[in-house]
C-alpha cells in the first residue's frame, strides 16, 4: 500500500513537471510568434517568465524582434531585465543592436543595466554604435552609458562608428565627450581607423578635436601612413595641413613618402615634398624612398625624387 502512494505521488511531481515544462516552452514560443493574448494568459497561469531556451531568456527574444508589447508585459511580470544569454547579450544590448528604438526606450524606463558587457567586452552603446542609430546613442549617455568602454580587442564606441562610416553617431560621440585617442590592442585609433577606410568627412570630424595625429599602431603606422599607402590624397592633405609629422617611421623603417612612392601616388608623393618630407631617409634595411621606387616603372616619381634629392 505503502509502495502504491509513493507511485501516485511521484506520477503526480511527474504531470506537474510535465505541464510546467510545457507551459514554459509554450510561453518562449509565443513570445517568438509575437503572440501577445497567448504570453499573457501562460504567464497568468504556471509560466516561469524567466524560462529559458537555448539559454535565450523570454525577455531577450521578445526584445530581439522588437516587440514592445510583449517586452512590457513580460518586465511586469518580474522578468529578470538584465538576464544575459551564451554570448553575454542581455536584452538591452539585443534590442539596440536591432535598432529597436521603443523596445530600448521600455527597457531603459525599467531600468536596464547599460554598462553591462558581452563576452567579447562590447556594451549596449558599442552596439548602437556599430549600427549607427544616434538617438539611441544619445539616450544610452543620458543613462550614464560609459562612453569610453572598451572591447575585449580595446575598440571604443567611437572607433566603431569611425571604422563603420557612421558619421552622425562620431558628432554625436564627440560632443559628448569621447576620447579619440584610445587606442586598441593593435594600436590603431578612430582616426586611423576612419583614414584606413577612406572617410575623408570622419577624418575631419576627428581632427575639429583634441586627435593626436601621429599615434603609431604596433606596427609604428601613423593615419598619414595609411593615407599615403592607400591613395587617399584628400585625407592626405587634410592630415598635413593640420601638422601631421611627415617622417615619422614604422617598425621597419618605412614612412610616408616611401610607400607613396613605391605604389606610384604622384600627387601624394608632391604633397609630402611640398610639406618636407626628407628624402634620404632609410629603412631598416637601408633603402631610400628613390632606391624602393627604382624597382618599379613609375618614372614620373623617380625623377621627381631625383630633383628633390
Amino acid at each position: 500500500m505503502r509502495i502504491l502512494v509513493v507511485l501516485i505521488l511521484l506520477f503526480t511531481v511527474l504531470v506537474s513537471f510535465h505541464s510546467y515544462a510545457s507551459d514554459n516552452l509554450e510561453l518562449i514560443n509565443a513570445v517568438e510568434k509575437g503572440n501577445v493574448s497567448k504570453v499573457e494568459a501562460l504567464l497568468n497561469g504556471d509560466a516561469n517568465v524567466n524560462a529559458r531556451r537555448n539559454n535565450d531568456t523570454a525577455l531577450v527574444i521578445a526584445s530581439y524582434y522588437g516587440y514592445t508589447k510583449i517586452v512590457a508585459i513580460l518586465l511586469d511580470h518580474g522578468a529578470d531585465i538584465n538576464a544575459r544569454n551564451s554570448g553575454g547579450f542581455t536584452a538591452l544590448f539585443l534590442a539596440v543592436g536591432n535598432r529597436h528604438a521603443e523596445v530600448v526606450n521600455e527597457l531603459l524606463e525599467k531600468g536596464a543595466d547599460v554598462n553591462i558587457k558581452s563576452k567579447a567586452g562590447a556594451t549596449a552603446l558599442i552596439a548602437a554604435s556599430q549600427v549607427g542609430h544616434p538617438a539611441i546613442i544619445r539616450e544610452l549617455l543620458e543613462k550614464d552609458a560609459d562612453i569610453n568602454a572598451q572591447t575585449m580587442d580595446g575598440a571604443t564606441a567611437l572607433i566603431v562608428a569611425s571604422q563603420k562610416g557612421h558619421i552622425e553617431s562620431v558628432k554625436v560621440l564627440l560632443k559628448k565627450g569621447a576620447d579619440a585617442n584610445i587606442q586598441m590592442e593593435s594600436g590603431t585609433t578612430a582616426l586611423i581607423v576612419a583614414t584606413q577606410k577612406g572617410y575623408l568627412d570622419i577624418v575631419k570630424e576627428l581632427l575639429k578635436k583634441d586627435t593626436n595625429l601621429n599615434i603609431q599602431s604596433k606596427s609604428g603606422v601613423t593615419a598619414l601612413f595609411f593615407a599615403c599607402q592607400l591613395g587617399y590624397i584628400e585625407i592626405a592633405k587634410e592630415l598635413l595641413n593640420k601638422g601631421a609629422a611627415i617622417d615619422i617611421q614604422t617598425k621597419k623603417g618605412f614612412t610616408a613618402l616611401m610607400v607613396a612612392s613605391q605604389l606610384g601616388y604622384f600627387e601624394i608623393v608632391k604633397e609630402l615634398l611640398k610639406k618636407g618630407a626628407y628624402v634620404n631617409m632609410q629603412t631598416m634595411d637601408g633603402k631610400t624612398a628613390l632606391m624602393l621606387t627604382s624597382q618599379t616603372d613609375h618614372i614620373e616619381i623617380i625623377n621627381l625624387l631625383k630633383q628633390s634629392n
